[in-house]
């Protein structure tokens, strides 16, 4: 047991993929807020949470957490969570990679 870690997000990608620590974290409050209004465009989000926008090698890299209700099938969840991606990088074109964390409400610590 590691008490300096309080949480560990997995996502299971279907092809391969790299991760790649950030050049820098940015704190942009007004592009949280209008990826938060694109988020309401899906019914089926309740909240989004958690961004983090980040540079890595020039390149913007957006993750967020979002809560879903429980009895979402996860076919579904995975529908939702890809459509937000496509809507978010053809909002913001500057985007260069989106990840999507969805949550069931009831797992949300918030």
């Amino acid at each position: 047991m590691m008490p300096e870690i309080s949480s560990i997000i997995t996502h299971i990608e279907s092809e391969p993929a790299t991760i790649e620590p950030g050049d820098e974290l940015i704190h942009d409050a007004r592009l949280e807020t209008r990826l938060k209004a694109v988020a309401t465009e899906f019914p089926e989000i309740l909240d989004m949470h958690d961004i983090q926008i980040k540079r890595v090698r020039g390149r913007i890299y957006v993750s967020a957490h979002c809560t879903m209700a429980d009895d979402q099938p996860l076919s579904r969840v995975h529908d939702v969570s890809t459509d937000l991606e496509i809507r978010f990088k053809q909002e913001f074109p500057e985007l260069f990679r989106v990840l999507i964390h969805p949550e069931p409400s009831t797992d949300n610590r918030r």
